[in-house]
């Protein structure tokens, strides 16, 4: 089974901007799966934060690809750890941007795995998360 970066089928159909309209729930996992559902997402989550349409940037790079960048979120409370103990053992920590109502994980990227502690006051901050849509190439015959 393969992990991050993954996205859903809604989002391969029809792009970024899926996200942008459906996004709300920002999920900081750990080994968060391509299989998993969004229940699954929500068990290995160890912080939650909403996102809106506005977190969403779609960007065009190089006049040929899309860039969609999703805003950084700051003080973000854990409910949860990530221990070194896990870190040595190739636990992988990534992001999952995700649609609430429906109950599906939209996108998935990897973030740098670290240690987060979930003491009284503790927060952590998550990096913006980025994804590109890239322009189809034909093959030479």
């Amino acid at each position: 089974m393969a992990g991050v970066p993954f996205s859903s089928f809604n989002y391969k159909k029809f792009g970024p901007q899926y996200l942008k309209d459906n996004g709300n729930t920002v999920l900081l996992c750990k080994d968060l799966l391509d299989t998993d559902t969004y229940a699954q997402a929500l068990a290995k989550a160890i912080a939650q934060t909403p996102m809106a349409g506005t977190d969403v940037n779609i960007t065009e790079v190089a006049g040929r690809h899309a860039l969609t960048t999703i805003n950084a979120k700051s003080g973000v409370d854990p409910s949860g750890t990530v221990t070194q103990a896990e870190l040595d053992a190739m636990v992988d920590v990534s992001m999952a941007y995700c649609d609430s109502v429906v109950g599906t994980v939209i996108l998935a990227v990897d973030v740098t795995d670290r240690v987060i502690v979930n003491e009284a006051g503790d927060t952590v901050d998550l990096p913006a998360g980025q994804s590109y849509s890239r322009a189809l190439q034909s093959v030479a015959a």
